[in-house]
């Protein structure tokens, strides 16, 4: 996703180390136009696949590996409960 920002803001592109100010009129992409755009510093780009957009805005920032699960992949652990002791 691209997006165009329209209010200032600080945030870090997905290809930078450090943390700067997003000035007026830059294009910013990948994660942090999905942010911008969600919390109204930035208008979506035009020609840009909608079912992506949605995709990546509906995704759960936690859930590291796509397997649905907030977190790491590692399988939970039974308690001793579940465990039957």
């Amino acid at each position: 996703m691209r997006a165009k920002v329209t209010l200032a803001f600080p945030g870090r592109p997905d290809d930078e180390i450090m943390t700067r100010t997003i000035g007026e009129g830059e294009i910013v992409e990948g994660d942090l136009a999905v942010v911008a755009v969600r919390e109204g510093w930035a208008k979506p780009q035009k020609g840009e696949n909608a079912a992506a957009e949605e995709t990546s805005a509906e995704r759960d920032p936690l859930d590291h590996d796509g397997d649905g699960r907030k977190g790491g992949s590692l399988p939970r652990r039974k308690n001793a409960r579940q465990r039957g002791k």
